[in-house]
């Protein structure tokens, strides 16, 4: 079982939310229903820590972009 078939596991058992399949979908799917976000940048060009240390809750999920470059 891959990481999105886990999250898609763990929230179809915790919270009878059944998200699709693939991590592109699963964001897909969550960004139509305003629920993803994008994480402002810090002065490096990478995830500003703070930002998410603020506002990240127990349960979100993370998605990162151009990993397979």
């Amino acid at each position: 079982m891959d990481c999105s078939n886990t999250s898609r596991y763990i929230y179809k058992v915790t919270t009878g939310l059944e998200l699709p399949r693939t991590a592109s979908d699963q964001y897909y799917y969550l960004h139509l229903q305003n629920k993803a976000w994008d994480v402002p940048q810090d002065s490096n060009g990478l995830a500003d820590a703070s930002y998410l240390k603020e506002k990240l809750k127990v349960g979100d999920l993370l998605f990162w972009e151009n990993t397979y470059r």
